[in-house]
């Protein structure tokens, strides 16, 4: 009887012991939080902030508002706000943290407060009031007014806000992207340069000669148009488009139409080089601004450059089955367990070395000119079919050898698009290493 009335006094014990406990860790809880909240600059946070006006320390006036997810400068241009920018302009100073008080403050001019060293003004509507702040230059001080109180004071805060925010300027507030999309959704872009034309489109990774199989270097192509679509801006130098010739653009005509995967055109004019840097202007943004000067070389892309004259462009690598196929004949080999061996019943290991030549040579060999497919639909059925195939089955390439009506070599491959005449030699360092794999 004594042992289960010490058990139940222990267990009374433990249980008041362990409210006190609670209790007095919800009150410290609940002191530090309200302290934090007493320290606390503003009754809100920053997305609770629908419009700013700023007064920067150059006197500049900027503003700026929520338009859904983010920001529009409404003045003194209108333009796209860059929202990793303001929203961490917003999030140092709402609700910001003071350091120090002061109820009674006469001369504002000890703090650097009269003028001030900068002004921001913010709207919030889903608390129905308009905060003002300034920042005083002499101290990091900081003197605040409530619209909607009529209560005001001087408050310590930290340099950080005081000095880095309030440096911004129109410039650091604004989107410096270029373009607002991505390079991998271009599907495809002409480059127009006085009355020459280059088109070209997205063929799964490759790139090609609009309105044809010719394909192009995408080595080429795909830096000059990720390259774009991540460009940046590094000066706006016309708001309104005035005087655009002034800029060289237009004269002489020098302009980019990209279309995305999503349909949209995006049309961008080239000005004169300046140092680095080229004045452009785009589609939905009616502003010339200075980005680099490399995107002008897409207007001295030539043939020699762009065209791939590669036979294939299937890397060796990725081979796991082979075909070889003649009007009389067909051999195939695939590729198991890092082996090549013959198919069939009675699967054999062949020569490695040779299989492995051979697919190199392929991938390193090049036309000596090209020549139009209608030229190779009205030549006869070809002498050769080489196809390659990866490890699931898919086909990679099919390349095909022919001989034309003047009796020259030719061919044709569809990892590249392009046809050409080959040398009499290629053609028979080709059926060499071929023989090579049968003789083992």
């Amino acid at each position: 009887m004594k042992a289960r009335s010490l058990i139940i006094l222990i267990t009374v014990l433990v249980l008041v012991a362990g409210y006190f406990f609670l209790f007095e860790e919800r009150q410290r809880r609940d002191a530090v939080d309200e302290k934090w909240a007493s320290r606390r600059l503003l009754p809100y946070g920053p997305l609770d902030i629908d419009a700013v006006s700023f007064i920067n320390p150059y006197g500049e006036t900027i503003m700026w508002e929520r338009d859904g997810g983010e920001w529009l400068i409404t003045f003194p241009v209108t333009d796209i706000g860059q929202k990793s920018t303001i929203d961490l302009f917003l999030g140092q100073i709402a609700p910001g943290q003071k350091l120090e008080e002061f109820s009674n403050v006469d001369d504002l001019s000890q703090y650097g407060l009269s003028p001030p060293y900068a002004t921001v003004i913010l709207e919030s509507e889903k608390y129905g009031r308009t905060d003002t702040l300034h920042v005083g230059e002499k101290t990091p001080t900081s003197f605040r007014s409530y619209g909607t109180r009529g209560s005001s004071g001087a408050v310590v805060v930290t340099r950080e806000l005081a000095h880095n925010v309030m440096q911004k300027r129109l410039y650091h507030l604004r989107d410096k992207n270029f373009m607002a999309t991505t390079g991998g959704k271009i599907t495809s872009f002409s480059i127009v340069s006085g009355k020459d034309l280059l088109a070209f489109h997205r063929s799964g990774s490759s790139w090609k000669v609009a309105g044809s199989t010719l394909t192009v270097d995408r080595n080429v192509i795909e830096p000059w148009v990720s390259g774009l679509a991540n460009a940046l801006v590094y000066e706006f130098a016309d708001e309104n488009l005035s005087d655009t010739l002034s800029f060289g653009i237009g004269d002489p005509q020098r302009s980019a139409v990209l279309i995305t995967a999503d349909g949209e055109s995006i049309r961008i004019s080239f000005g004169r080089r300046k140092n680095s840097l080229v004045p452009a202007i785009r589609s939905g943004r009616g502003k010339v601004m200075m980005i680099e000067a490399t995107f002008l070389d897409a207007f001295h892309w030539t043939d020699d450059r762009l065209i791939v004259m590669s036979l294939s462009l299937v890397k060796p690598g990725n081979v796991a089955a082979l075909q070889w196929e003649t009007p009389d004949t067909i051999a195939s080999w695939r590729m198991e367990n890092g082996v090549w061996i013959t198919r069939g019943d009675d699967p054999t290991p062949v020569d490695q070395e040779a299989v492995k030549y051979l697919l190199m040579y392929l991938r390193s060999a090049a036309y000596k000119s090209l020549v139009t497919d209608r030229e190779l639909v009205s030549a006869a059925r070809p002498d050769v079919i080489i196809t390659l195939g990866n490890s699931s089955g898919d086909v990679l390439d099919i390349i095909s050898f022919y001989r034309f009506e003047d009796g020259t070599a030719g061919s044709i491959s569809i990892s590249g698009g392009n046809a050409g005449r080959i040398s009499e030699g290629m053609l028979a360092e080709i059926h060499r290493a071929y023989s090579a794999i049968l003789r083992h």
